[in-house]
């Protein structure tokens, strides 16, 4: 496994400044709109589930999606790391490691 979120000394201060936080901004439209897709989506699933007993892998897709996608910007918006994230859903996996 890599590890995702990897300290760095160096921070540029005019991207800290200036560039960061616009594109932050675009970052969080983008995360609520998703996240509105994903609660509907969420909705839809719960009613599925209590109506049919089962669950559908398309709404499931989505919510385990904009999960993801959170996941891959994060870092970025909280300042841990100076590499832009894609717009776009590159599929960051998310891996449990159990202790025994």
């Amino acid at each position: 496994m890599e590890e995702y979120m990897k300290f760095e000394l160096e921070a540029d201060r005019l991207e800290v400044l200036i560039i960061r936080p616009l594109y932050s901004i675009v970052i969080y439209i983008i995360l609520g709109i998703y996240g509105l897709i994903a609660e509907i989506c969420l909705a839809i699933q719960w009613l599925l589930v209590l109506i049919t007993g089962e669950r559908n892998e398309g709404l499931n897709n989505n919510i385990k999606n904009y999960i993801e996608f959170t996941l891959q910007v994060m870092p970025y918006v909280f300042n841990l790391t100076d590499e832009h994230p894609e717009l776009s859903h590159k599929g960051v996996k998310i891996f449990l490691e159990r202790l025994e």
